[in-house]
């Protein structure tokens, strides 16, 4: 069994804050490894003409034409697509894309995951961890098909 990530791109004005909501700004435009979109004076994505500066094995932003309103600048936002063939954003880029530039990015198959807890009272912050668990799924292995094995990936 394997299963290969379907990514997808989309845009945000502002990067919020930690624990607050991204609000998307166009349509989820689904995009291949090595495959280069444009985002239109829109907001939308089209296939780039010129893929001159995309790169074999990124997810690539050709060319940026959109200015909302003169602002002038978005936050590229990469998803992973879900079991409901719905898009959960997984990265946000912090680095702001203004008119006629372009950028690109390639996704990690790591993950990486723990368990946090706070509590909050009036004398006392409290809060403990556990110690981080790292785990690639870049490379086909029993201990992923045993991981897996109760998933259904369509």
């Amino acid at each position: 069994m394997s299963s290969q990530p379907i990514y997808a791109f989309n845009w945000t004005m502002n990067v919020p804050a930690a624990g607050f909501t991204v609000s998307m700004g166009g349509l989820w435009q689904r995009c291949e490894l090595g495959q280069s979109f444009d985002i239109e004076s829109t907001g939308l994505f089209s296939p780039s003409v010129d893929t001159s500066s995309s790169k074999s094995g990124y997810l690539n932003i050709g060319k940026t034409e959109f200015d909302f309103q003169g602002q002038g600048q978005i936050h590229i936002i990469i998803s992973i697509q879900n079991l409901n063939r719905g898009y959960d954003p997984i990265w946000v880029d912090k680095v702001a894309l203004g008119k006629n530039m372009s950028s690109w990015y390639q996704p990690k198959e790591q993950c990486q995951w723990w368990y946090k807890t706070s509590m909050l009272s009036s004398t006392m912050i409290s809060g403990a961890r556990t110690v981080p668990h790292a785990y690639n799924l870049s490379q086909r292995s029993q201990a992923t098909e045993e991981l897996c094995r109760d998933y259904v990936f369509l």
